[in-house]
């Protein structure tokens, strides 16, 4: 699972967690009107399954990537499924933009964040190959697959 490198390609258009017109936790802004799109786009298991296949691919860019991670660990943190807080922290950091432009800090604390949640080894270290593959493995521990977004 070793997808081919795909840069943040909507920060060039001046769409991220860093723009001004963001608003991560806001029910206005750019991060409301995405979240709501990629709600709808991932709202079956068969929609989001094959997302996760385009994500493998490299064919999902890192923000639509990084936005689902925000949405499910808000789920996730209410229910007591983000690994004590782990998720919660990643959430906080990517809101204060810690990962814009640096996946090898967000690749570490996703391997974090599924060290802390409940998955075999096989996922830990398929989590080790690439910031998509922990991406990938912590949603899925964190319940997206079965209940989204």
């Amino acid at each position: 699972m070793r997808p081919r490198p795909r840069a943040w390609v909507m920060r060039a258009e001046g769409v991220g967690w860093a723009s001004r017109d963001w608003n991560w936790g806001s029910a206005s802004g750019t991060a409301h009107d995405m979240a709501m799109a990629l709600r709808e786009k991932l709202r079956t298991k068969k929609s989001r399954l094959s997302w996760a296949e385009r994500v493998v691919r490299g064919e999902v860019d890192m923000l639509e990537v990084t936005l689902a991670l925000g949405l499910r660990i808000q789920h996730a943190a209410r229910a007591g499924m983000d690994g004590d807080g782990a998720g919660w922290n990643l959430m906080m950091n990517l809101a204060a933009c810690i990962y814009e432009d640096d996946d090898v800090a967000l690749h570490v604390d996703l391997k974090r964040l599924v060290g802390a949640l409940m998955v075999d080894d096989r996922s830990r270290a398929l989590a080790d190959e690439s910031v998509y593959a922990a991406a990938l493995v912590a949603l899925g521990a964190m319940g997206f697959y079965e209940s989204g977004l």
